[in-house]
Parts: C-alpha cells; structure tokens; sequence
C-alpha cells in the first residue's frame, strides 16, 4: 500500500471561537434559502471566522415548543424548560447567540404572563450558568403589529434588567429595508438576501460593541 505521510498535513492546533445560535426558523433558514451555507448565522462566522454551533429549531421560542411532544408531532408551550440551555451551556462557546421571539407573538394576549415569565427564566439561566458573552437578537419582520412589538419590548426589558446585551439588529436589517427580495413569499422568513443584510448588520453591530467597549488593562 502507497502511504504518503511525509505528504500528510499536521492539524493546527489553534483554537477557533465558537459562536452558538439559539433560535427558530429563522435560525435554521428554513425554505427560503438554497443551502445552509447561507443562514444569516452561517455567513456571520464566515466572515469572523469562527466555528458555528447552529441549535435553531423550527417553531421554536421561549414559550412556544418548549414543552412535551404532543400527538400531533409538534411540542407544548412551556416556561422554564432548560434542556436546551443546559446543551448551550454544555457546548461552552464563546458568544451565545439569542433570536426567539417570533413564535410566541401567537400566544399574546392571552399567554402574555407566561411568555414573559419564560423570556425571563431562560435569559437569566444564561446569565447565571454560561460564562459566554450573550447577545440577545430577535427577530422580526416588523415591529408595526402589536403582538411583535409586545414581545420585543419584553425581551429588551428582560435584558436591561439583567445587564445583557440586546440588539434590535437583525429586525432592523429587514423592517427597514424596501428590497421585496429580502423576504419569502409569507414575508415572514428571511430570503437569501435577507440573511445577508443580516448577517451585515450584526458584523456591523459586534464592531461598534467592541469599540464601545474598554480595552482590558
């Protein structure tokens, strides 16, 4: 048998960051998109070079789909559920991506203590069990329906309460957008081109948040 190791290649062994996603259709690119190559988290690695740990779920939210599975295939409401963030925190990245929220607009009004009571208890287990810096980033097509803007003002005061970082970014780079190519046809997921002006805008976001913050002494 021919072997050639003296034509082998040694591993590099510096470590690459990890950046890890929590999210939803959005999150996982869904239908709207060729290839997982061009998620909106996937291109913002890329470009930062680091390594993705993608856990979107489709449907998924801080309320929404958190529970047991259901006869139907699909999961139960729930608050407070942390399998997910107990594997988040398992991963031990560097950065924790955070963009839920879409999905739990459907509860409110009705479920509205509920969804915040679960906005609440899964940003503060992060707070307490990650040492990861997290970025808080939902998502939405637009802000002008009453049930977006309901849940968006929930997670931005959770954040402020818990000193975590929050970004109105990735909602910014669509609902302010004009480009009908940006969105799919249920003008709800991101399209190719969405996920790029996304995945811009959060490389520009990181930069300024980088440069606002103090440089260690």
């Amino acid at each position: 048998m021919d072997s050639n190791w003296d034509q082998a290649v040694i591993p590099n062994a510096q470590p690459f960051p990890a950046a890890l996603f929590i999210g939803d259709s959005v999150t996982t690119g869904w239908q709207a998109i060729e290839k997982p190559t061009q998620r909106w988290t996937s291109l913002l690695c890329q470009a930062l070079g680091w390594r993705e740990i993608n856990l979107g779920i489709d449907g998924l939210g801080f309320f929404a789909r958190r529970g047991p599975a259901l006869p139907d295939g699909t999961r139960a409401p729930a608050v407070a559920n942390t399998e997910l963030l107990k594997a988040a925190v398992r991963l031990q990245s560097q950065v924790i991506f955070v963009s839920l929220g879409l999905n739990d607009a459907a509860f409110l009004p009705s479920h509205a203590a509920q969804v915040r009571k679960a906005i609440w208890a899964d940003l503060e287990f992060l707070r307490s069990h990650s040492h990861a810096s997290v970025v808080v980033c939902p998502y939405f097509p637009t802000l002008n329906g009453s049930r977006f803007n309901a849940v968006n003002t929930m997670i931005a005061q959770a954040c402020s309460q818990l000193d975590l970082i929050f970004t109105d970014c990735l909602t910014d780079a669509i609902a302010t957008r004009p480009e009908t190519a940006r969105l799919a046809i249920d003008s709800m997921h991101t399209a190719t081109l969405g996920n790029a002006l996304m995945s811009q805008t959060m490389l520009d976001f990181l930069a300024k948040l980088a440069h606002s913050r103090p440089a260690p002494e």
